[in-house]
């Protein structure tokens, strides 16, 4: 499966070095700066924003009540998000079916905890 960094793509990756691989989806398109927006999933239990709650069989990768961890929303490079993939520096699964990313990306600007600067790039970028 070939990673073009598009809305709806996921890949393994870790907040930070060393720390454990979290699934993070791609929610924008790449835009005339090659940024985009991802955002990782966790356990309902780690987490305190329940605005998208998924379950299991929402995506292969989720087997418990999983929640969207809006505060982590970042604005990343999508060539660089490319670069590692190419480089084999993450795995990456199959994207989520368009519902569900539809879940996702409205509960971004729901969420009170996404960063006003994620939910402002989003603007115009994703249909609230």
């Amino acid at each position: 499966m070939s990673f073009k960094s598009l809305p709806g793509e996921c890949v393994l990756l870790p907040k930070k070095t060393g720390a454990i691989e979290l699934l993070w989806v791609v929610l924008t398109s790449p835009d005339e700066n090659s940024e985009v927006v991802i955002v990782n999933l966790t356990s309902f239990d780690s987490g305190f924003d329940r605005t998208v709650i998924l379950n299991k069989g929402d995506h292969s990768f989720v087997d418990h009540d999983t929640i969207i961890n809006y505060v982590d929303a970042r604005i990343v490079k999508a060539h660089a998000l490319i670069h590692a993939a190419e480089s084999g520096f993450f795995d990456s699964l199959e994207p989520f079916k368009a519902d569900i990313l539809q879940k996702i990306q409205e509960g971004l600007f729901r969420s009170p905890h996404t960063p006003i600067k994620v939910k402002n790039f989003c603007k115009g970028k994703i249909d609230p």
